[in-house]
């Protein structure tokens, strides 16, 4: 029975090469394209996984208040906090610190300075037996000595040739000799913790304080640990210890603190790992989930609607098998083998394809897969779930239509259209349209934000402008510094602050208030004015607007080094918050390290965007200082490689330990999109793939309508019928099929994307045109597939088609 349905499926194949042809290469892309889609999402989904004790891991999260309300939030936390849960809670079985750090490591043959690929951090005792990260070679020690090193594979490769070897050695680091106790395998990439070597923590004097946040820190609870007993715990320790600490500067300020689970770090974290500036994925994991998943329904509704189009054409051999003793059940288990066959095809074809697609994937996703990643077992096990539900899907209907046949009415009527069943082949056309259009809109709508976040201006001169933190050498030499900086004739501006776009925006908030009302702004369709707001407290020198280029718009920024401490500059986002007209000339008051100072607005700058479009703009005040850890530049456009060389040989001889990393703003700024840059990319190519397979399905339907009304065609064209009007014909009602898909796609892709931007703080607002032209796009993609089978149809010799008549 097996050989005789093999037979059979290979003569039905010969016979309809077209439709066969369609079959397997829309299952082969959609296939190739979930697979894809499916290696991205568990590599998302694998985050942190490996770690034996993981369930039981969590990162303690925390962010400073002001009057009730957040000013930020940070996964650094107090020294003594470790302590204090490693001491008091039973239910606690170990607590670590990881304090980021770098490193100049110098050997007898090679000297390393402090870069991405020298990455460390200082670590308890219970780190290593907290993750489980593989050792290589040698005992890590970390808790007997404080004064030992333990590398990575590559780190240690690179000083002494590889683990082995690297064990035992000595290694100066910052001058201190330390001895190579053991090498750890790389840190996989897809770990939220990153690190190249781990030195033993010890205690700064700084740690003994309860507001000073510097590590991060990981929990183990004990297997009959409560989760969420602990986390009230954590948040009552915040309360109990740290907000107490911080109000010692300030009244008004408090802190709160959380906990993250390990493995949801970074699928729904806020924050960033170490190491790590994609977190919070979550969101772009299940729209590629679904996007794969509506690509391959695609393929499979093509695989439906073509074989109960054709089901007409077997219903005798349906028939004939019927009359002589097949069961229905043989019927269903012979097509859905026929299924499997050409599913298994469409696997080898997909596996090809993305194969060779890999590189173009990893460009547009970000990621770094290899081939092999496409061999992990778990990966393949998923595979396997796919291509079942694909032979499923694709063919369980297709069987279960064709075994419902019955053979007394087929071999009667001699074949089975008044079983077609039309209306679910038109549900299906309907249905794919639907997807490929609310995908288009989609990508539309993702690029036109994308556009404004890049285009629209931020308020300051980005293009042209870096920025670095200074060398405590340099801090020390700062006036002389900034002095020999602007005699640099290709610097057309420079300023030192505190804060500065998108890589420094970390400010102390201030609750401001002012009982002034004579300017309050009538007119304003803002809510009315409370007279106090909370804002950003900007510490920066006379130079920083100019450095910046910010618009001035009304009375005068600083204007010299000693510019009274008691001006202030406000932003018009504070203005507005004020509820004011004219803030010039106002007087406001707020609390700063316990002492509430009074001072006078001299002026307003315009708004700007410190962070990304999805943070609103906050009120600023600014206050004068005469120094800065950071230094903004703005360079000449058309001198900015030579003021870039004079610069840095100007802050190498100071002689910093800290190498000069200068980072220019556009490129900081477009680092905020770097994860909708990459799923617009993505969906991008998932559209295309899309659009192809519903355009082969609508083809293979049009020449399938096409071969069914041969010899209609053949008589109109002999009764005098011109070619357009049979083309009419033909495309009419296929071309009705997808504008009922676009009328249904439009309110769902309007629904989705405005979910889409509810991230974002400011942008684009949804117009009409953005679905128009989603809507033409998919009208001319199936005019054009439709009308070229038409047209061939249409221009075939009538003589041919009349022939056997």
């Amino acid at each position: 029975m097996l050989t005789n349905y093999i037979v059979i499926a290979l003569r039905n194949i010969k016979r309809q090469k077209l439709f066969t042809t369609i079959n397997v290469l829309g299952l082969a892309l959609g296939l190739a394209s979930v697979f894809l889609v499916t290696l991205f999402v568990y590599d998302e989904l694998r985050f942190d996984r490996f770690h034996a004790k993981g369930e039981r891991i969590y990162r303690i999260v925390g962010g400073q208040t002001n009057n009730g309300e957040m000013m930020y939030k940070s996964p650094l936390m107090p020294a003594r906090l470790a302590e204090h849960l490693t001491q008091n809670y039973t239910e606690v079985e170990a607590v670590s610190r990881f304090g980021e750090t770098v490193g100049e490591f110098v050997t007898d043959k090679i000297t390393l300075k402090p870069g991405p690929d020298v990455l460390g951090a200082s670590v308890d005792s219970t780190f290593l037996t907290m993750f489980s990260f593989p050792v290589l070679a040698g005992t890590p020690d970390i808790g007997k000595s404080r004064t030992t090193l333990v590398l990575t594979r590559s780190l240690a490769t690179t000083l002494f040739g590889g683990p082995f070897q690297a064990v035992g050695k000595m290694v100066k680091y910052y001058g201190v000799e330390l001895p190579v106790s053991a090498v750890l395998e790389d840190v996989p990439k897809y770990s939220h913790i990153q690190f190249t070597f781990l030195i033993p923590y010890q205690a700064q004097k700084q740690d003994e304080y309860w507001e000073a946040n510097a590590y991060h820190e990981y929990v183990l609870l004990r297997e009959n640990a409560n989760p969420r007993a602990f986390a009230d715990t954590i948040r009552a320790i915040g309360k109990r210890f740290i907000a107490p600490a911080l109000r010692q500067y300030n009244p008004a300020w408090g802190w709160e603190q959380e906990i993250e689970p390990l493995f949801g770090i970074r699928l729904h974290s806020s924050l960033t790992g170490t190491g790590d500036a994609k977190v919070g994925t979550y969101k772009r994991v299940m729209i590629f989930a679904s996007v794969g998943a509506l690509v391959l329904l695609l393929a499979c509704i093509n695989y439906v609607n073509l074989s109960t189009a054709r089901s007409m054409l077997r219903a005798k051999e349906v028939g004939i098998r019927k009359t002589l003793g097949a069961s229905r059940a043989q019927v269903m288990v012979q097509f859905l083998s026929e299924s499997a066959g050409l599913v298994v095809v469409a696997f080898v074809l997909a596996a090809v394809m993305c194969e060779l697609a890999l590189p173009m994937f990893n460009s547009f996703s970000g990621k770094t897969f290899l081939p092999q990643d496409l061999m992990q077992w778990r990966f393949l096990a998923i595979v396997a779930a796919i291509l079942l539900t694909t032979i499923l899907v694709s063919g369980g209907y297709a069987a279960f239509v064709l075994s419902a046949f019955k053979p007394q009415i087929v071999l009667k009527l001699g074949s089975a259209s008044s079983l077609g069943n039309a209306r679910l082949r038109k549900g299906l056309v309907i249905a794919q349209f639907t997807i490929a259009t609310a995908l288009i809109s989609g990508i539309v709508v993702m690029g036109e934000q994308l556009r404004f976040m890049q285009q629209e201006s931020l308020g300051f001169a980005k293009n042209t402008t870096a920025a670095a933190y200074l060398d405590p050498a340099i801090l020390s030499q700062q006036t002389a510094f900034k002095a020999r900086v602007d005699a640099i004739p290709g610097i057309e501006a420079s300023a030192m602050t505190y804060q500065c776009p998108a890589l420094w925006t970390g400010a102390a908030k201030v609750n401001a208030s002012s009982s002034n009302t004579h300017s309050l702004n009538t007119d304003s369709v803002s809510k009315p004015s409370t007279n106090s707001v909370n804002a950003l407290l900007y510490a920066v020198t006379k130079d920083f607007r100019h450095a910046l280029a910010i618009p001035l718009q009304a009375g005068r920024f600083f204007t010299t080094e000693n510019d009274s401490s008691a001006n202030v500059v406000v932003n018009e986002a504070f203005v507005r918050s004020m509820g004011w007209k004219d803030a010039v000339g106002e007087t406001i008051r707020y609390e700063q390290n316990s002492q509430v100072r009074t001072m006078t607005i001299i002026g307003v700058v315009a708004d700007f965007h410190s962070k990304s479009f999805r943070d609103a703009i906050e009120p600023i005040v600014f206050e004068p200082r005469t120094h800065g850890q950071v230094i903004i530049l703005r360079f000449r456009q058309n001198q900015m490689q030579s003021a870039l060389q004079q610069f840095t040989t100007l802050y190498n001889s100071y002689a910093p330990q800290i190498p000069l990393e200068l980072r220019f703003l556009d490129a900081e700024f477009a680092k905020y999109y770097t994860g909708e840059e990459t799923m617009r990319n993505t969906l991008n190519a998932l559209t295309v793939i899309a659009c192809c397979i519903a355009a082969l399905g609508l083809f293979g339907l049009a020449a399938f309508a096409a071969e069914r009304r041969t010899k209609e065609i053949g008589i109109r064209k002999v009764l005098g019928a011109s070619v357009a009007s049979i083309v009419g014909l033909l495309s009419r009602d296929f071309l009705r099929l997808v504008l009922a898909g676009i009328v249904i796609a439009v309110p769902v892709a309007y629904y989705g994307a405005n979910v889409w931007l509810r991230d974002f703080a400011y942008k684009i607002r949804l117009e009409w045109w953005l679905f128009a032209a989603s809507g033409i796009v998919a009208i001319v993609l199936a005019f054009l597939t439709v009308v070229l089978q038409s047209w061939r149809a249409a221009r075939t010799n009538p003589v041919e088609a009349l022939r056997s008549e």
